[in-house]
């Protein structure tokens, strides 16, 4: 048996909340022995930080959300110092690719954010980093930032997946 290592973005836990069966596809990755999701502070505290006057079902989507996080991983770690720099270095590659800002424009502090979540998952060798942001941490840009950087790091950058691909597969692969 074959465990793959994966990291859940924050966007992850609030598509996930969405879900029409979300009960279904909670239990089927908590119930797979060959899936182990590693937890980042960083993203902890991006779901800490949803409003707390935004309601689900009666309770603030705070706690459901940080509820749903603790549930689905199975190890919590702290980003190092290294994977800030290593971020920054993505960053900087990232602006390099810039046309006219354009690709800035989705605010430096959250493209800072989601390069360190890829720099620690790189760090760690996380097999895959599960994503709905399609426009920024799984741009085409911000994948050749990270391969360049990689690269120069001997670093291998996890495959990058997008929300419904993973959905898709993981319930293809989970059926029967």
């Amino acid at each position: 048996m074959i465990v793959r290592t994966f990291v859940m973005d924050t966007s992850f836990y609030g598509n996930l909340l969405l879900e029409p069966d979300k009960e279904l596809l909670i239990n089927k990755i908590k119930s797979t022995k060959t899936l182990f999701i590693i937890g980042i502070d960083v993203i902890e505290k991006e779901l800490y930080e949803t409003p707390s006057h935004v309601k689900y079902r009666g309770e603030t989507t705070q706690k459901v959300l940080l509820t749903l996080f603790d549930f689905l991983v199975d190890e919590v770690v702290k980003l190092p110092p290294i994977a800030a720099y290593l971020a920054e270095e993505y960053f900087q590659a990232y602006r390099k690719q810039a046309k006219n800002k354009k690709l800035l424009k989705y605010g430096e502090e959250n493209l800072r954010t989601d390069f360190r979540i890829i720099a620690l998952a790189s760090l760690r060798a996380v097999d895959v980093v599960v994503s709905a942001d399609k426009r920024t941490m799984l741009s085409d840009s911000a994948k050749k930032a990270y391969d360049a950087v990689n690269a120069k790091n001997s670093l291998r950058t996890p495959e990058l997946v997008d929300y419904d691909t993973f959905k898709q597969t993981y319930l293809a692969e989970r059926k029967g």
